[in-house]
């Protein structure tokens, strides 16, 4: 395999002195927030996801299925796919892939429904005429590339020791 050349798009800061330090502290402040506010997006999901299977039991017992169609939970117990929230940013290609990325390495190994759902949660949808065909795509992409692994179909992970960019 063959070395990418990358070509910078950003040049030095002309910041310095007291001011680039000031905004290094502010960046760096920012970056414990957010690391901050994903620590509690991921524990409020972990509940989520244990209410939603206390609710999905009731639900079972309280109302019995007379049909085979509709949107609902798989057989297994995993979540039906949330609603796109309005307003929603469409990712495709690069972004889309990216984003991804980060989920699996919030997260661990997933399957493709629930990285389309936690999509869905962070406020982003699949800008596709498919979206879980290009969401496999996209994932197949990162395998090929040796970014993910593919754990079992339909199901990966990231691989160990891979870098994500941070966007800025």
């Amino acid at each position: 395999m063959y070395q990418r050349r990358v070509d910078p798009i950003r040049q030095f800061s002309p910041v310095a002195g007291q001011k680039r330090r000031r905004l290094e502290r502010d960046y760096a402040q920012l970056q414990q927030d957010i690391g901050e506010l994903d620590r509690q997006l991921r524990r409020l999901s972990l509940r989520r996801r244990a209410l939603s299977e206390q609710r999905r039991s009731v639900h079972r017992r309280l109302w019995v299925n007379l049909a085979r169609r509709g949107r609902r939970a798989a057989p297994d117990g995993r979540e039906a796919l949330p609603p796109l929230p309005a307003g929603a940013s469409m990712l495709w290609g690069r972004r889309l892939r990216a984003a991804c990325l980060a989920i699996l390495a919030r997260r661990g190994p997933l399957p493709l429904v629930e990285i389309h759902a936690e999509l869905h949660r962070l406020g982003h949808g699949v800008a596709q005429a498919h979206p879980v065909k290009a969401l496999a795509d996209a994932l197949g992409y990162e395998a090929d590339e040796g970014r993910v692994v593919r754990v079992e179909r339909g199901t990966y992970r990231l691989t160990p020791g891979t870098r994500l960019r941070v966007a800025g």
